[in-house]
């Protein structure tokens, strides 16, 4: 039932994700804030990396890089989290500091490898910016999401 959820929410949040006049990455942030609430089940935050980062490709057109990088983020997380000593919500912070340049360079860049769009580096630093100031932006709101579903999901 808690998976249930969890893919519940976050279906909720690529559909939030989907129509904000902002462009912003609520699933790498739902990412993040679910790996560190799975402290012992790495392969279920891959699994929704990968389920939630399909989704989005499938809404905005199968180029699959959503898939990858929400997957190598993932990846990334897993390894990283048992070697940071911080408390939860500084962790959050500083995760999602440092994943959402990571995730937009990895789909600039093999967007541009394999799809053949250019990119200018000002364009690119200033969207990188840009994505990473929203994104710290809902980082708490999110953060306030998860913890309800949370709450929802002890009582099932």
């Amino acid at each position: 039932m808690q998976t249930l959820i969890i893919t519940l929410g976050l279906l909720l949040l690529i559909f939030i994700q989907t129509i904000l006049p902002v462009k912003c990455d609520l699933l790498l942030i739902s990412i993040i804030v679910l790996s560190l609430r799975k402290n012992d089940n790495e392969t279920e935050t891959l699994s929704y990396s990968f389920f939630g980062g399909f989704i989005l490709d499938a809404l905005s057109g199968f180029s699959f890089l959503n898939t990858l990088s929400k997957t190598i983020a993932a990846v990334v997380l897993n390894f990283l989290r048992p070697i940071m000593a911080f408390d939860e919500s500084t962790l959050v912070y500083l995760l999602v500091l440092g994943l959402t340049p990571a995730s937009y360079l990895i789909e600039v860049l093999f967007s541009s490898f394999f799809y053949h769009h250019p990119f200018g580096i000002m364009a690119l630093i200033f969207g990188m910016l840009k994505l990473l100031l929203v994104n710290l932006l809902f980082t708490p709101v999110v953060c306030w999401l998860w913890e309800k579903v949370a709450r929802i999901s002890e009582r099932f």
